[in-house]
């Protein structure tokens, strides 16, 4: 594919902004839910430009606060819409925490997990901690601390934050994957995990560390990932607080996409500034100008404020 027809044909992006030129992108990070699919449903024209992406030689990954589904799984989910991707290019809040928590407080130290199912443990003891979910958490001694760490689950309930409170005394850390407010589904948003962070705080009087997006974190391990700065990544998301909050805090370039007729964030005065709207993933093309031919587009901007 010539470079020069790189996003070729395609109006600009809405609410792109050319007022403070930024370094040349290298990889450009999707969000998942909103993104690349709704339901598992593909979003219009996702896998032509991820293909044309790639094709120009630019770095794919995809970094999603999924804290309930395997890397792999995600990757044959990927398969199926007909875009190919291997674990490593794959980012969910799990793996996040898991790699972080690894580096930081590894040790001896026990975790607790707030989830369905056992995704998030099983990522912890991929690195070699010790992870029990709550409901059959047992400490190792009595007096044993341990820490927190709140994942996904729609059975978070009465029985869970009276267990959780039985073990309050020992907690010594409270961790979140993520505490997003709402996910893109095909029937339109559903209560993501904030509401489940939230009582974990209001239980254990503590504040939980967000450690998936927009944690500046999570963007930041993509780019040691990649092998890229992280001012050369674009990240594409569909939530203001989440995706451009995470662009905005690790300084990545963000772009926000609001697709026709989809709900989604209500802008307000409060929100991260994205420094490029779209509505058609295919505008996102025209973000994105290859080294090789410094006239298929003007170079992609990073807004002020």
């Amino acid at each position: 594919m010539r470079a020069a027809a790189f996003g070729s044909g395609l109006p600009r992006a809405v609410g792109a902004r050319q007022d403070r030129p930024s370094a040349q992108v290298e990889a450009v990070a999707f969000d998942l839910d909103g993104v690349v699919w709704r339901g598992f449903d593909p979003i219009p024209h996702v896998r032509e430009v991820i293909g044309q992406i790639r094709a120009a030689g630019l770095r794919v990954c995809f970094l999603s606060n999924y804290a309930n589904r395997e890397r792999s799984h995600l990757c044959r989910r990927l398969a199926d819409i007909g875009i190919p991707a291997e674990v490593p290019d794959v980012f969910t809040s799990s793996f996040l925490a898991a790699r972080h928590l690894h580096a930081t407080r590894a040790g001896e130290h026990q975790y607790v997990t707030i989830e369905d199912g056992d995704t998030l443990a099983r990522e912890l003891r991929s690195f070699g901690m010790s992870a029990q979910a709550l409901s059959s958490y047992t400490p190792r001694a009595p007096e044993s601390p341990c820490s927190v760490v709140v994942g996904y689950t729609e059975d978070f309930g009465y029985q869970d934050a009276a267990m959780l409170l039985r073990v309050s005394e020992h907690v010594d850390g409270l961790y979140a994957t993520a505490r997003d407010r709402w996910y893109a589904a095909q029937t339109g948003r559903l209560p993501a995990s904030g509401w489940i962070v939230a009582a974990a705080e209001e239980i254990l009087a503590q504040r939980a560390v967000t450690l998936g997006k927009p944690n500046a974190l999570a963007l930041r391990t993509v780019a040691d990932a990649l092998g890229v700065p992280v001012a050369r990544i674009l990240m594409v998301g569909d939530s203001a607080e989440s995706d451009v909050g995470a662009a905005r805090n690790a300084g990545a370039v963000s772009c926000l996409f609001r697709e026709p007729g989809a709900t989604g964030d209500r802008p307000s005065v409060s929100e991260p500034r994205a420094d490029h709207v779209v509505t058609d993933l295919r505008e996102v093309l025209r973000l994105l100008r290859p080294a090789r031919d410094p006239a298929c587009a003007p170079p992609l901007g990073r807004g002020r404020g």
